[in-house]
């Protein structure tokens, strides 16, 4: 009895000190925004989370969900196409498992255009292609 009482300590010594669960390793890294001078540094939050820091755009914390990344609502910015300024939207952003390709999506604008143009009605998606630094 006594054997199986310090086989279960040293079990349970073993999961205590065990390293926390973290997101696949291969997407952790740096990456280029295509066509962009935007570079998105991905470190792991946890497991299957990430958080990606941008150098010029939001920051985003993101879950694997369903093969494809999801991120949790964030405040970021649209392009008004009438007077190229920028409004402020409620987004989110999906990558694909492996870290090749986004899709930023708004989810409501809660900014308004310099000239007051509205996007009652619309939605704007932009999609982009990743590509991992060595």
């Amino acid at each position: 009895m006594r054997i199986f009482g310090i086989a279960a300590a040293v079990i349970a010594l073993g999961w205590a000190l065990a390293a926390p669960a973290s997101a696949d390793p291969s997407v952790v890294g740096s990456y280029d925004v295509v066509n962009s001078p935007e570079v998105w540094t991905v470190t792991s939050c946890g497991a299957d989370c990430v958080d990606v820091a941008s150098n010029t755009g939001p920051n985003r914390h993101l879950h694997l969900n369903d093969g494809r990344w999801l991120s949790t609502p964030y405040v970021g910015s649209v392009h008004c196409p009438v007077d190229n300024s920028e409004a402020t939207a409620e987004m989110v952003t999906t990558v694909d498992a492996n870290f090749t390709g986004y899709t930023d999506k708004m989810l409501k604008v809660i900014g308004t255009c310099r000239d007051g143009y509205s996007f009652i009605g619309q939605t704007i998606d932009v999609s982009g292609e990743l590509i991992k630094r060595p």
